[in-house]
């Protein structure tokens, strides 16, 4: 997550400007550690089967290699992407990619879920956010999702844009964030 801070705000701006440009085209971000694959798969199939796109990292014959050049692709898909779910498994705190996956969507304000076992301690940071656990909780939450992003997609693009994000789009943000989190718990 530090390359983040080593960008400076022109690239950013040209960054997230060139992902306006092309159009938001995922709904759903799958974050995952590579061991994880099969299941991450699985909850695209299931994303997809409730009428919502998923990107997964394996599916895209453009990510390739480590570094900069990765670093800089995902962020590039993220800011084309409504959402992240976060899959969370014994295995994903050997991951560097996951946690700087989950930052980025902070920082671009996209919608952050969780999909983890009941069992499975959660971090802090993610417990702010809708946890799934089940696939029917998978079906739910799309269903939420649909209905937000028929909403939020012009006030995305507004933000994405580089404009400033007044004090009531911040508010609606986290409105809906909490009614969407009041969902699952």
């Amino acid at each position: 997550m530090a390359r983040l801070f080593m960008k400076t705000a022109g690239e950013r701006e040209t960054s997230l400007r060139e992902a306006v440009r092309d159009g938001v085209e995922w709904d759903v971000f799958v974050s995952h550690k590579s061991d994880d694959t099969r299941q991450a798969l699985d909850l695209a199939r299931v994303i997809q089967r409730e009428g919502l796109s998923s990107w997964v990292d394996v599916l895209d014959p453009n990510v390739a290699g480590d570094g900069r050049e990765l670093d800089d692709y995902i962020e590039r898909v993220l800011s084309r992407t409504f959402s992240l779910l976060a899959l969370v498994t014994d295995v994903t705190h050997e991951s560097w990619w996951v946690p700087f996956e989950i930052g980025l969507a902070f920082e671009l304000r996209r919608y952050l879920s969780s999909f983890a076992d009941r069992n499975m301690h959660l971090p802090s940071f993610l417990q702010k956010h809708p946890r799934l656990a089940t696939h029917q909780d998978l079906r739910h939450w799309c269903a939420r999702l649909n209905q937000l992003k028929k909403s939020d997609r012009p006030e995305r693009v507004l933000l994405l844009e580089g404009r400033s994000v007044m004090a009531e789009d911040r508010e609606a943000y986290l409105r809906a964030m909490r009614q969407l989190t009041a969902d699952f718990r």
